[in-house]
């Protein structure tokens, strides 16, 4: 919040020179105009479903300057000093700030964070002083122990040191997502105990048909094999893999390993080879199933009837269930057919409901206070009906204006059936699918 900087577009440059030459990463701009979310822009995708003709992207980056430290160390004329985050020599006074951006790699669809694809970096910032030398031991990829300075005054050295971060943020995030050595971009040496650990684990979850077309790929690329790159092991790749070793100070034993791929990524050899991946069609959303809703009732006070057995005078409470997050309304028609939204209501205010979870109407009352309102049949030989909506998005800016009236008044409708025709045709208009529904007939005898 205070620093008024353009991350987004920094982002982009990144990106694009990133993929300048291989053009394997791609930025899908999905922004408009008062969509500043994940979830604004999703909505707004699936309003305008068959109409806004983009892919949709695979994955979106969510990160933040997450802390900025001021004047974390103060450095006087002609000393020196040290701390665990800088190390600052100068001749004159300075000041020394850090910053800290978390990035995450996202799924699009499901919105989760992708196991193992964040990074975590912290740069030294000076704020004045142009003499003043800081080494930022926290300015680094953690993983990989690679040290980046910056000294520069004041504003232009905060904008600089976001621009720092968001690259070497992209390039890590990036190097994992797609499982290339992004640490060759940061000088790191490949007997970097962090660099062998993430090899190790990229190389633990390769399938075993990837893992030998990998091989493959990277000697033919070497010279060392001309068969076909097809995941299949055989005796001429056993044969390249021993010359391979033998030529790279391994045991030429012939055998796929984990020593074999590490030596391969250290980008001695091109992996062109690798075969291309069949084109996939663009990945769009579609409107989800209607949400799952159930209703049922019971009596104030449980007793031994069986069945939907209710008399006159009988007071019920409901309850209702919804299969995932939604947002539920709910009316009530009693015998003479007035029709009222008893959900939600001054005592439930709570639009959202949570999936799965019970909740009762009217709520039930902590023990020794009176209910809040009450639903008791009036009337026998009679039959009483609660109809509950739900949709994923907010319903009470599609209710028509007469209907926006206090919970329990009576609303200016003829049937049930007139609010779940309305509310559906205009969830359709919107979301492109049907609200979820449950009735319930209460008979009173």
């Amino acid at each position: 919040g205070r620093m008024a900087l353009g991350v987004k577009d920094m982002l982009l440059t990144a990106i694009s020179t990133m993929s300048a030459r291989s053009g394997a990463i791609r930025y899908i701009d999905l922004e408009q105009e008062g969509a500043d979310s994940v979830s604004q822009i999703t909505e707004r995708y699936l309003m305008g479903m068959n109409k806004l003709q983009v892919e949709m992207p695979q994955a979106y980056i969510r990160g933040s300057i997450s802390q900025v430290d001021d004047s974390v160390l103060t450095g006087r004329q002609g000393g020196g000093l040290t701390t665990g985050i800088v190390d600052v020599g100068g001749a004159r006074d300075a000041s020394v700030s850090s910053v800290t951006m978390d990035m995450n790699l996202m799924d699009m669809v499901s919105r989760t964070s992708l196991p193992g694809l964040h990074s975590s970096n912290t740069l030294a910032v000076s704020r004045v002083g142009k003499s003043l030398d800081a080494g930022a031991s926290g300015g680094k990829i953690i993983k990989i122990g690679i040290q980046f300075n910056v000294a520069k005054d004041a504003v232009e050295s905060s904008g600089q040191a976001v621009r720092t971060l968001v690259q070497l943020g992209l390039i890590e995030l990036m190097g994992k997502w797609t499982r290339v050595p992004y640490w060759t971009c940061l000088a790191a040496e490949d007997n970097n105990p962090e660099v062998r650990s993430q090899l190790r684990e990229w190389y633990d979850v390769m399938p075993e048909r990837e893992r030998v077309q990998f091989i493959q790929a990277g000697l033919k690329g070497s010279g060392h094999f001309a068969g076909a790159v097809d995941g299949q092991p055989n005796v001429e790749l056993r044969d390249a893999i021993a010359r391979f070793q033998a030529d790279h100070n391994l045991v030429p034993n012939g055998n796929v390993s984990f020593e074999l791929y590490a030596a391969l990524m250290k980008g001695q050899v091109s992996l062109s080879s690798l075969p291309a991946a069949p084109p996939q069609p663009p990945q769009r959303l579609t409107p989800p199933a209607p949400l799952g809703v159930t209703v049922t009732a019971a009596h104030e006070v449980p007793d031994n009837k069986q069945g939907a057995h209710y008399q006159k005078g009988d007071t019920i409470v409901l309850s209702l269930t919804l299969s995932r997050n939604g947002y539920p309304y709910c009316y009530y028609r009693d015998d003479s057919g007035t029709i009222a939204q008893i959900y939600p209501n001054r005592f439930q205010p709570d639009r959202v409901l949570q999936g799965n979870t019970v909740i009762t109407i009217p709520p039930r009352p902590v023990a020794g206070d009176p209910w809040k309102f009450t639903l008791t049949l009036q009337k026998s030989n009679v039959t009483e009906e609660v109809l509950c909506l739900a949709s994923d998005s907010d319903l009470s800016s599609l209710l028509p204006p007469e209907w926006r009236v206090p919970e329990l008044t009576p609303l200016p409708v003829r049937s049930l059936d007139e609010i779940q025709n309305t509310l559906a045709e205009r969830v359709a208009k919107v979301a492109k699918n049907q609200p979820g529904s449950a009735r319930l007939v209460i008979p009173v005898r």
